[in-house]
Order: structure tokens, then C-alpha cells, then sequence
């Protein structure tokens, strides 16, 4: 495989949107994190998939790791949910200065973690399935947040950050295309 780079507009948006997180966590500049108040934030490893996602689709050579990492993202962040085990995301300790007073609010969303997983197989694997899988779900979510109702809210975890969601629609079209 050569490593060669295709210019993906949509890798380019994930990038952008992923970026402008991470450094909004980094520097603690709540509004890329924050978009708007009492909406979600995006967690610090959601940004990190969508980094690693934008990679995958711009790079042909890191295509397989980036999935692979992906894959193990929001693997660990499913494992967490299911054993209870709440200190994981300690590792990335940016959480104190963002809390406002929910348990779960810098947790990466539990639908978040499991798009991630069927983002990993659509980013070795491109199929409109699992593209357009991505786009209907995440537009109810966005539907959702506009009449102000939690869709696919699962027990009461924490909800997808709006741009969050966003973000997986813009990967979805992305495959989408791409298994055209």
C-alpha cells in the first residue's frame, strides 16, 4: 500500500471539529467544548476519535491503525460502562474545571462509543449500510436536540454532545460516498 493522501472535506471537518476540542480542553476554553450552555460537552476521547477518524479517511497507510485505535476507544469506553468501572476517564484528567455536577458529564456518551466501534468497521470496510446507518441515527439525536427531547438516551447515561453527533454525520456521508 503507497502512503498517499486524498483530500476529504469531510476528513478535513472531523479534523477541524476534533482539533478545536482538544484544544478547548487543553487550554480550558469551555466553548468548543461547551457549544452552548445547557447542551452536552464533547469529552476529551470523543475528540480524540474524530482525530483519528479524519486520519483514516485522508491517509490510505493509516487507515488500518486509525481504525484499530478507534475501535479500541470506544471498546474500552463500552467495557467501562458495563463493569461500572467510572475511573477510566481519570486518565485524561482535565474533568474537574468542566463538571457541572453530573457523574458522567466529561464521559464519552455510551451511543458515542458504540458508533466509534461501527465507525472502525466502516473506515476498513466502506459500506452505505453502516454510512447511512450513521447518518439516521445521528440526525434523530439532532432531531432530538432541536425539540429538546433525549433520544437514545440508554439508562440514563450520558447524552451525545450535539456536535458530537454532528461529527458522526459528517463521518457516515463520508462512507457513504466512499462505498459509492
Amino acid at each position: 500500500m503507497r502512503f498517499r493522501y486524498r483530500f476529504n472535506p469531510s476528513a478535513l471537518a472531523l479534523f477541524i471539529l476534533g482539533g478545536l476540542v482538544i484544544c478547548g480542553w487543553v487550554l480550558r476554553d469551555p466553548r468548543p467544548i461547551l457549544i452552548a450552555s445547557g447542551l452536552k460537552p464533547m469529552a476529551l476521547d470523543t475528540a480524540v476519535g474524530f482525530v483519528l477518524l479524519a486520519l483514516g479517511l485522508s491517509w490510505n497507510i493509516l487507515r488500518w491503525p486509525a481504525a484499530l485505535l478507534t475501535f479500541a476507544l470506544g471498546a474500552v469506553v463500552l467495557l467501562a460502562y458495563l463493569l461500572n468501572a467510572f475511573g477510566y476517564d481519570q486518565l485524561w484528567n482535565f474533568r474537574p474545571w468542566a463538571q457541572t455536577g453530573e457523574i458522567y458529564d466529561t464521559r464519552m456518551a455510551i451511543v458515542a462509543a458504540i458508533s466509534f466501534c461501527v465507525s472502525a468497521f466502516a473506515l476498513v470496510r466502506p459500506s452505505m449500510v453502516l454510512g447511512l446507518t450513521l447518518m439516521v441515527v445521528m440526525t434523530m439525536i439532532l432531531i432530538g436536540y432541536l425539540f429538546g427531547i433525549q433520544l437514545l438516551n440508554w439508562g440514563g447515561y450520558q447524552p451525545i454532545a450535539p456536535h458530537a453527533g454532528i461529527g458522526f454525520f459528517i463521518f457516515g456521508e463520508a462512507i457513504w460516498h466512499e462505498s459509492q
